[in-house]
């Protein structure tokens, strides 16, 4: 009752001072809107028409950014909800993948990435769940997929390289670990790079990625352990022809002096020196192997 006296007593107030404006601006005029056409009407009548024709028009404006604002705030709220919807599908497909339910998970996960093809956790997850159900090679596909998007990603390129490894393509993993190293220094793939590359027989590189293993804070210890291996593995390459026997005791020797008594050295001095007859230094070299 209150709200409607207020209004009708504004009501009245506008309606008095348009009538107030009026009188006191009674005079003609005339407003030419082209050359043959005007309107004459007194002056207070004009001023009335101008101010609710800006005020239409103010109304108009306003009406037309409102309109503007609440659609933009109806699109943040369906992507609000889309969003929300998409983190609990995805936490129900993590949920799959720890309960070892790989085709639910997978079925799930294939989803998402159908829905987000640029989602990389979506096709990491989604290699896993494949990986999990025993297609290696269709994971490793999946993986491919995600470099192509994402080719600096960490953890696409771990991803790739566990696959190539448990599908014995060592060579790949390497690549993948080189790559990895490029965007991103890691003691782990370091590692990894410099252990595949001397199972290949790639000693060249083994020692350039010990290097890195180094750079990136590897244990004192452990760091001398593989540097040692190194070393000998280099050592038998070296001298690997069956004319060289002389020159590789002379180098193992110098060898055991440089690094201790390391027993794959020690072993094969022992052997080539019962070879040379010397089976009492062989025997020597034999408990100083075991002793090690």
């Amino acid at each position: 009752m209150i709200n409607k006296a207020i209004k009708i007593i504004a009501a009245l107030v506008l309606i008095g001072l348009c009538l107030y404006v009026v009188t006191q601006n009674s005079a003609a005029a005339k407003v030419y809107l082209t050359p043959g056409w005007s309107i004459s009407a007194s002056t207070g009548v004009i001023l009335i028409i101008v101010f609710v024709l800006g005020l239409l028009c103010a109304t108009i404006v306003a009406a037309y950014f409102a309109v503007r604002a609440g659609l933009r705030e109806r699109r943040l709220l369906r992507a609000e909800q889309e969003r929300q919807a998409f983190f609990r599908t995805m936490l129900e497909a993590r949920s799959l993948l720890a309960a070892g339910e790989w085709s639910k998970a997978e079925a799930l996960w294939r989803k998402i990435a159908k829905r987000d093809p640029a989602n990389t956790i979506a096709k990491v997850e989604l290699s896993r769940s494949v990986e999990g159900g025993g297609d290696l090679k269709e994971a490793l596909r999946i993986i491919d997929t995600a470099r192509i998007s994402d080719p600096s990603n960490v953890e696409v390129l771990f991803r790739a390289a566990e696959l190539n490894l448990a599908l014995g393509n060592r060579t790949a993993a390497v690549d993948n670990l080189a790559l990895i190293l490029y965007h991103l220094p890691s003691l782990k793939a370091a590692r990894m790079a410099r252990d595949l590359s001397e199972e290949l027989g790639r000693l060249q590189d083994a020692f350039e990625y010990q290097e890195k293993v180094q750079s990136a804070g590897e244990e004192e210890a452990l760091l001398k352990a593989a540097g040692t291996r190194l070393e000998f593995k280099k050592l038998l390459a070296e001298h690997s022809e069956p004319s060289d026997k002389g020159k590789k005791t002379a180098a193992l020797k110098n060898f055991l002096k440089r690094y201790g008594d390391y027993a794959p050295a020690l072993e094969h001095l022992a052997t080539l020196e019962a070879e040379n007859g010397k089976i009492e230094d062989s025997a020597q070299l034999l408990v100083r192997a075991a002793k090690a």
